[in-house]
């Protein structure tokens, strides 16, 4: 009796509450990492890149719970409908697939197949959850909410500006869902067979670790070329509005000074009154600042002053107390 009942299909309902309830303790517990995710995937390639350990330790150090944990309300009202749309498009799905290839039960192929065009369908509806989350985890961003970063975005850009990034996330999912059921089923047809309740579990724990694992290792570089074309709201290339219009200063590898800033900067409007320098070391740009004839009428505060290597979109703050 015990075997019958355990063999018992759920229904839909308690799988979605089941998935939904889980997805929200995932977002809640694992958050943090996922912002220093975004954070890496959002640098460019340069001299001094942040790792993961080092990343982590100084988001925790520098930033508060509150700051870390900011716009994770996006993710937390996007699980519910992700999670059913991802289970209950891929279990129609491969129900469509089998009765037109005519199969009389579920393949590996199936499975691919049905994964992809379930994360495909799952990508529209969570794409303007995700590009709120993008916005809020940059570690540049000017956005205090989900609700100010998504009026803006609709505001400047228009409506389906909140669709942007649409087709790497497509990409990103169809690959990861068809990563993850694919090598779901096959890891479970290479486990022994079980005979219990506490068997079926634990291969279904084994066969969920491989899937999630490797198809998560299958879809980063769509992940990744998601977050770069997600951050943002600027027209420049690098995606960060703190680069509008100092793009050549970047890419000439020049340096700025800044004036009277010490924890805080923003470019845009502090462009127009900074003066361009060429430098190589530190020592170069020391004595330029002590030379800056601007310094003498507080254009440049220079004991204060704070040089912002640009040729990184992660500047690098150098310690210039003259």
């Amino acid at each position: 009796m015990s075997n019958q009942i355990g063999k018992q299909e759920l229904p839909f309902g308690y799988k979605f509450l089941a998935g939904s309830l889980a997805g929200v303790s995932e977002t809640t517990v694992m958050y943090p990492l996922d912002v220093m995710k975004t954070r890496l995937q959002l640098q460019v390639v340069c001299s001094e890149q942040l790792t993961f350990v080092t990343g982590f330790i100084n988001l925790l150090k520098r930033e508060k719970l509150s700051t870390i944990y900011k716009g994770v309300t996006s993710p937390l009202l996007m699980e519910v409908p992700k999670r059913a749309t991802k289970f209950a498009c891929n279990s129609k799905y491969q129900s469509f697939l089998q009765d037109t290839f005519q199969k009389p039960h579920i393949t590996q192929a199936i499975t691919v197949i049905a994964g992809a065009m379930a994360g495909a369908t799952e990508a529209i509806i969570i794409v303007p959850f995700e590009l709120v989350k993008i916005r809020l985890q940059d570690s540049n961003t000017i956005y205090e909410t989900p609700v100010q970063c998504c009026r803006s975005i609709i505001t400047q850009n228009g409506i389906f500006a909140i669709y942007t990034g649409l087709e790497a996330t497509i990409w990103r999912n169809s690959v990861w869902n068809s990563g993850y059921f694919g090598l779901m089923y096959l890891a479970k047809t290479m486990l022994p067979k079980p005979d219990n309740e506490k068997t079926e579990l634990f291969n279904n724990f084994v066969a969920g670790m491989i899937g999630g694992s490797l198809s998560c290792f299958l879809s980063v570089p769509f992940d990744v070329i998601k977050s770069q074309i997600q951050r943002g709201n600027s027209k420049d290339k690098y995606g960060s509005e703190h680069i509008v219009g100092i793009k050549p200063l970047i890419n000439s590898g020049t340096f700025l000074s800044g004036g009277q800033i010490k924890d805080e900067i923003n470019p845009p409007k502090a462009v127009g009154s900074h003066l361009q320098i060429r430098a190589d070391t530190k020592q170069d740009v020391m004595d330029l600042l002590r030379k800056d004839p601007f310094s003498e009428n507080g254009v440049w505060n220079v004991d204060e002053a704070i040089v912002y290597r640009l040729d990184c979109v992660y500047r690098e703050k150098l310690d210039l107390t003259l």
